[in-house]
């Protein structure tokens, strides 16, 4: 319990899909215990981070701006119900202003209700009157949703991708289009990452016969990329989960096995593509945000 007639504690969680189902149930929870001056605010972690990582790598004062960052109760409410939806016509909307009353509803305080629901309705008026019709208005709604970042898968299947060019060179006529889309996210990995590149498509370019993984990685460390390639090849994690990537696995094997490995990877990515396109579309509902939501979702089902 906390001794003071204001309370106001932070709740903190993960920064992934599940840790924002967990906030709304713990929300959902509160709303019947809230009484005047007693309340919660809602605060999110960086994608795969806990406090105790967060705080031994950021420091104590990146925590605490965290948490003085921490979301009202009634903002979190508010920006679950609307991100991702649109209300365009007036059983939506009557729908929205409902769902809301309702929420308000479940407080037991009088006054507490109704100040929450003319907060409610001081939203929805301001939230509805910004017509698509006229992009003139521009919405300053900051959503409190946990900023998207990448999970470690995403940055696995690169780095198994890498190993598996590394010892099977030849293989990268087939997935060229594919290998030139990646995303390292770390600057060593990038330098190499587009040696590779460079160094198989001027192979291509000057049609020579295709280059075997000792030729390749011997054109890498002239390039000074040795130390990393070396690394990268004695990664026994990397081919525990991608056995295919191993030198000697027939090419037919490795072509399918990067294929399957490559689907996976790039829904990842949209996945968290649509999740930044739902916080643009909740902090501007515009029929842009909307189309590039919708036609993420599309391309994610039809993987």
């Amino acid at each position: 319990m906390i001794p003071l007639d204001e309370k106001e504690p932070v709740l903190c969680f993960d920064g992934d899909e599940a840790g924002y189902r967990a906030a709304y149930r713990a929300t959902e929870r509160i709303l019947p215990l809230l009484k005047p001056q007693q309340s919660v605010r809602i605060a999110f972690l960086p994608e795969g981070e806990d406090p105790d990582t967060y705080i031994r790598e950021k420091g104590t004062t990146a925590f605490e701006t965290l948490i003085n960052q921490a979301r009202p109760l009634v903002d979190f409410l508010w920006a679950h119900h609307i991100a991702g939806k649109k209300f365009n016509t007036p059983e939506s909307r009557a729908g929205l202003s409902a769902k809301m009353d309702a929420l308000a509803a479940q407080i037991p305080d009088g006054q507490l209700q109704y100040h929450y629901k003319q907060m409610f309705r001081d939203k929805l008026r301001a939230f509805l009157g910004n017509s698509w019709k006229d992009n003139k208005a521009k919405s300053n709604l900051k959503i409190a949703l946990p900023v998207p970042s990448k999970q470690k898968s995403e940055i696995l299947i690169p780095q198994i991708m890498l190993l598996t060019i590394l010892n099977h060179p030849e293989i990268y006529g087939f997935v060229a289009d594919e290998f030139q889309k990646l995303e390292l996210g770390d600057s060593e990995l990038e330098r190499v990452y587009h040696l590779m590149i460079d160094t198989l498509e001027n192979n291509l370019a000057e049609e020579e016969d295709p280059l075997n993984s000792d030729g390749f990685i011997a054109k890498l460390k002239e390039q000074e990329a040795g130390e990393l390639v070396d690394h990268l090849m004695i990664q026994e994690r990397l081919y525990v989960h991608a056995g295919f990537a191993r030198a000697g696995t027939p090419q037919d094997v490795v072509v399918e096995g990067w294929k399957s490995l490559w689907s996976q990877y790039n829904k990842q990515v949209m996945l968290a593509d649509i999740m930044v396109a739902r916080l643009a579309l909740a902090q501007n509902m515009t029929p842009e945000n909307e189309a590039r939501m919708m036609a993420l979702k599309q391309a994610v089902d039809e993987l």
